[in-house]
């Protein structure tokens, strides 16, 4: 599965409390990409993508996480990525993570076999050439 390596991925605390159920964490991490990481976040030219990575202690195993492309144009200033786990964890203190499935309305959002198929969710204009 080629991938171009401009992603920082990043993971949030939701794999366990979702079981590990690939099309809920697909689900989630749809909500936490539109919550947290296209409304503020935008003004910074940030792109955020659910897609497939191995699991660093199983290997060839895959597991959803989010991807993001942080530009590096001086217009865009600069994006640490801590930000967004932070207001992550802000929320997570309030709320379960299952409140983020009441969010969805899951349409349009791959499951996990056509997710492994597309790539990335939303798809990457730059896996298209």
């Amino acid at each position: 599965m080629a991938k171009p390596k401009k992603y920082t991925s990043i993971e949030f605390d939701i794999y366990d409390a979702l079981d590990w159920d690939r099309d809920k964490i697909i689900l989630a991490l749809d909500v936490i990409r539109k919550k947290f990481c296209e409304q503020d976040q935008a003004r910074f030219g940030l792109s955020a993508h659910i897609m497939a990575r191995e699991k660093p202690e199983k290997d060839g195993e895959l597991y959803p996480v989010m991807g993001l492309v942080i530009p590096t144009s001086k217009h865009f200033g600069y994006f640490d990525t801590h930000s967004i786990i932070s207001q992550f964890d802000a929320w997570r203190r309030e709320h379960e993570v299952v409140d983020l499935l009441d969010e969805t309305n899951g349409i349009g959002v791959p499951l996990w076999e056509q997710l492994l198929e597309q790539e990335t969710f939303p798809v990457d204009p730059r896996t298209l050439y």
